[in-house]
């Protein structure tokens, strides 16, 4: 079983109130700790204290630090995240005992905070690029140095935004006054349906957070057998069990129209199609209608409407139970939160990213459940 240490700082990282958890502490110790981060979405963590800390060392927005070892790995940082207090519940049972549990959620909730706050047809609002570097032009402008209201600009000392990379795919989109973090799914999903993964995440550096995109994916590339150290999830190691693997073809597109400003035949629309499988059978062309009336750009509409047609492509599912403490393929040993590895089963091998990782810890007992899902 993995050791845990919770570190409780001030709201800005600059003091820390308490360690709790492990040797040196200056509680008694965690009495229970559950957190969940899956890419793209706000993670969430709950730990249940002793009532003994006192409630002002448990501020709003209160940083958590969660560091995960096992035998032979240093502690380090769990999944790059830093958590905030946003709840504490007091607890008194009906045999007496007391305890405090403290609610928080990740550092990509700083997107949700934030709406994009600019006029529709301003250049904040409406934006065509490098799916990744708009993005980040979207961050900076609501959250960082680039935002037009001086207090909407997080200090440089606590948050920045990492460089550009221009590796995403192009895409043209309007989202004024629509919240950041919804924009950037959207955004994500675009690049992924046109081929290209995109994800993006809040992680701590070591002296900041900063908000970073990946393509391809977020960690470290496990395939086998060409990444590096390859990791295989298998029923034959014993890594892998409960396995189901399947093709869905119910809820298929192969054409969709993208409706933007305009109305009747003056209507702006947008088509795509994926040829080859709309001619797989007589019956193959299945139609779908995006609302994309927030724009007439003819790109942008191109592009909800390919976003359509490759979301809608058959839905392979290879699903399985991952043992996390499998020898060869031990979660944070052998990969790690965003990774890419391979898992095998019925001859069949598909290759997956590791995009939810959800930790429960209660006394001496430790369970790790992971959700991989298909590259493809």
């Amino acid at each position: 079983m993995a050791t845990y240490e919770l570190q409780l700082q001030t709201a800005d990282g600059a003091s820390t109130l308490a360690m709790l958890g492990g040797p040196g502490t200056d509680t008694a110790g965690v009495l229970a700790l559950s957190y969940t981060r899956a890419v793209g979405t706000v993670g969430a963590l709950t730990v249940t204290l002793p009532p003994s800390l006192p409630l002002a060392f448990l501020p709003r927005d209160g940083r958590l630090l969660v560091s995960r070892s096992l035998p032979g790995v240093p502690p380090a940082l769990d999944m790059d995240a830093v958590w905030f207090i946003v709840g504490v519940t007091r607890q008194l049972a009906e045999t007496g005992a007391q305890a405090t549990i403290v609610h928080a959620v990740d550092a990509v909730d700083l997107l949700r905070r934030r709406i994009v706050a600019y006029a529709a047809g301003s250049s904040e609002a409406v934006k065509s690029g490098a799916a990744d570097d708009v993005m980040k032009a979207i961050v900076r402008e609501n959250l960082s140095s680039s935002a037009t209201t001086a207090s909407r600009v997080l200090p440089a000392a606590l948050f920045r935004v990492a460089g550009n990379l221009g590796a995403g795919p192009s895409v043209a989109k309007a989202f004024s006054r629509r919240r950041v973090l919804d924009v950037l799914r959207e955004i994500a999903d675009t690049a992924t349906q046109a081929g290209t993964y995109l994800a993006f995440d809040v992680v701590w550096t070591g002296a900041t957070l900063e908000f970073r995109t990946y393509t391809q994916w977020r960690g470290v590339d496990h395939r086998f057998p060409s990444g590096f150290n390859p990791v295989i999830l298998s029923p034959d190691t014993g890594s892998l069990t409960r396995v189901s693997y399947r093709v869905d073809y119910a809820d298929e597109v192969t054409y969709a129209y993208a409706g933007g400003q305009g109305e009747g035949d003056a209507r702006a629309v947008g088509t795509a199609t994926d040829t080859a499988r709309a001619t797989l059978s007589p019956f193959a062309r299945i139609e779908a209608w995006v609302d994309a009336r927030n724009t007439d750009n003819s790109t942008a509409l191109a592009d909800e409407a390919d976003a359509a047609v490759r979301a809608g492509r058959p839905r392979v599912v290879f699903e399985g139970a991952v043992n996390a403490d499998a020898p060869g393929a031990t979660y944070g040993r052998d990969y790690r939160f965003g990774d890419v590895v391979t898992a095998q089963a019925f001859g069949v091998s598909v290759d997956c990213r590791i995009d939810a990782v959800s930790v429960d810890v209660t006394g001496d007992a430790e369970r790790v459940n992971i959700l991989a899902r298909s590259v493809a």
